[in-house]
């Protein structure tokens, strides 16, 4: 039975609807546009969130281990989740053929352009380290560190896994994106689980936002070139997929 040094579903639930509240009281009072506004962004409503609750149950933090880290994971959870990003980027597309998106969402689409598009090669640095490395940590910090722990002690790691990566997905507020995004939490928790360590993780969600942030650079018509991306990107995601994670048994679960 779990103890208190381990939380409880509800009390994460209660961290979630923390962090969202932060993030519309931050996204409110927020003006302008700039990367340091993602930084204030992810830190309030996420990273301080989340380290609040692991130092609360510090049971928790097992799960950031480097002694359960395997680095050559790194590399292939980095790798595929820039793969899988492509997949879902063309297949979001192709949802928004069919269902234009309206209102918020072309608002925030906007926003992210705005904000991740390098006008010069020295702006490549700080917006791959903010918008891909750091947000990767600070949400993984969250939803597969402080968040998925308390459902992996207290039900089946499939069940735990698909709750976190709905939440995951509820988060980000994009109904056309929702499918993509639940997609790929539902890999950033795969990867946790067959680890046992959070950071690859971190290095995969950051591969995805390297991936997104490519395509927003490149300006590239996802429906013209759909069908090469997401034949490349799929053959590559799903050979490092099967290689490294469909035949490795999935490690003991955290002890309760």
């Amino acid at each position: 039975m779990a103890s208190d040094r381990d939380g409880s579903m509800s009390s994460a639930l209660v961290l979630l609807a923390l962090a969202m509240l932060l993030q519309l009281i931050v996204s409110f009072f927020g003006v302008g546009s700039s990367l340091s506004y993602v930084i204030l962004l992810q830190t309030v409503c996420f990273l301080i969130p989340a380290l609040f609750y692991l130092w609360r149950f510090p049971s928790n933090e097992r799960v950031f281990s480097l002694r359960l880290l395997r680095r050559w994971f790194l590399v292939f959870s980095f790798v595929a989740g820039l793969a899988l990003n492509g997949v879902v980027s063309i297949l979001t597309a192709w949802l928004e053929r069919w269902i234009p998106p309206f209102g918020y969402v072309l608002e925030t689409r906007a926003f992210l352009l705005e904000l991740f598009v390098a006008e010069r090669p020295c702006e490549w640095i700080s917006i791959l380290f903010v918008g891909a490395v750091f947000v990767g940590f600070c949400e993984e910090v969250l939803f597969r560190g402080a968040i998925m722990a308390p459902f992996e002690r207290r039900m089946s790691p499939g069940a735990a896994n698909g709750i976190v990566a709905t939440l995951f997905a509820l988060v980000h507020l994009d109904p056309w994106s929702f499918p993509g995004i639940f997609a790929l939490g539902l890999f950033f928790g795969r990867v946790r689980l067959r680890s046992g360590s959070c950071w690859p993780a971190v290095a995969a969600h950051a591969g995805a936002n390297v991936g997104g942030i490519f395509l927003m650079n490149r300006e590239i018509d996802l429906l013209d070139s759909g069908c090469m991306i997401l034949l490349s990107s799929g053959l590559v995601f799903v050979f490092l997929y099967r290689i490294f994670l469909g035949r490795r048994p999935c490690p003991a679960r955290l002890a309760s």
